[in-house]
């Protein structure tokens, strides 16, 4: 495949692997995930079936093409409905949803209303989810934000992303610069929080 959207499409519910290349892959319009029991897997050297795989050495890295008007403001990808997923050794990066306080949190990644997701060895950085609107309510979980699932979240990275207002009305406000949680049941462990911001 070409790119991870044509690979998320041809996936069957069941135990389907994507092997996603070391590599750079803009992301403009948002990736979506909806087959249970597919394992996203990352780091790959591109070569092989599936070849050899060092994350540190081949990064995955979905990310949000720069922007300087950001024309684009899409997150980087939502999971629906997902069970006995994975997602592995991916970075997520840029990511920008601009919200009314409704409905639109996570900007690099969205779950919702998923059972036993694993994200394991992934990396988030300089996603942000942003509230335009005075009064407008409340934007939540700039890198991540998670709604009535069950999520394991092991050995990952979630550094410098924001959650922020255009306001510092006490009636809105950006909550959890890093990750947000609005129902369900998370498991974190051996991650690292650094430099993750909220403001409102």
């Amino acid at each position: 495949f070409t790119n991870v959207q044509a690979a998320l499409d041809a996936a069957t519910n069941g135990d389907d692997e994507i092997y996603v290349a070391g590599g750079l892959y803009p992301v403009t319009n948002e990736l979506t995930w909806s087959r249970s029991g597919v394992s996203n897997l990352g780091g790959y050297e591109g070569a092989g079936t599936p070849g050899s795989t060092d994350p540190g050495t081949w990064p995955s890295i979905l990310a949000r093409p720069s922007s300087t008007n950001n024309v684009t403001t899409n997150r980087i990808m939502s999971v629906s409905g997902v069970s006995g997923g994975i997602l592995s050794r991916i970075t997520i990066a840029s990511g920008l949803t601009v919200t009314n306080g409704i409905a639109l949190h996570g900007g690099g990644l969205l779950v919702s209303n998923c059972a036993s997701l694993l994200i394991d060895t992934c990396v988030f950085t300089n996603n942000q989810a942003y509230l335009p609107y005075v009064n407008g309510g409340d934007c939540l979980g700039g890198a991540l934000y998670i709604q009535n699932s069950m999520v394991q979240l092991l050995n990952s990275r979630i550094v410098s992303n924001r959650a922020t207002t255009v306001s510092t009305s006490n009636i809105q406000n950006g909550n959890g610069g890093g990750l947000a949680m609005g129902s369900g049941t998370l498991t974190v462990s051996n991650c690292l929080f650094a430099a993750n911001f909220t403001s409102g």
